[in-house]
């Protein structure tokens, strides 16, 4: 089941304790993230479509059968989701004002990670996913700043990695 701000696409009813696969949230507020994942706790699969990071999204935690993550956000700060050990995809689009993914350690068991789009993270700014030592899979296409593959030789586990149409790519993985 697909939903979308808390309401099934087919019937436009509420979601009420039917537990969905996967959640489409757009522009929802603190309160009704909590209300999505009170009424939702067995939810695999959550894409945020976020106007900015400056609320609390914490409650995201309580999602214990959470794997995969898609954000499309307008934030300069990945926001800070608190330790989520459970996501195994991570996927960050449209995030063109991004200059910071330091919180993206919180996600210590990501196997595969794309992130696109971005226009204005620096080029040192990319290191913290080296950190993420479970990761399989590396997606970084359309990042205009990104140019230091090599940073990701550490990544004993990478499987694929690809970096299409980054103009300034000076290196690349091998």
């Amino acid at each position: 089941m697909l939903a979308l701000a808390g309401f099934d696409r087919k019937t436009n009813a509420p979601l009420m304790n039917e537990d969905p696969l996967e959640i489409v949230l757009s522009e929802v507020g603190c309160a009704g993230l909590n209300r999505i994942i009170k009424d939702n706790p067995k939810t695999q699969a959550l894409e945020l479509i976020c106007g900015s990071g400056d609320f609390d999204h914490s409650p995201l935690q309580q999602l214990e059968n959470l794997r995969k993550l898609i954000i499309h956000g307008d934030f300069e700060i990945l926001p800070d989701f608190g330790e989520l050990p459970q996501v195994e995809e991570l996927h960050l689009f449209e995030c063109c004002d991004l200059l910071d993914i330091s919180n993206i350690v919180r996600f210590p068991n990501v196997t595969t990670l794309e992130i696109s789009d971005v226009l204005n993270l620096e080029c040192d700014k990319w290191k913290p996913i080296s950190k993420l030592t479970n990761l399989r899979h590396l997606n970084l296409d359309r990042n205009s700043t990104f140019n230091h593959a090599d940073d990701f030789k550490t990544l004993v586990n990478l499987e694929t990695f690809s970096a299409v149409d980054c103009p300034d790519l000076a290196c690349v993985y091998g």
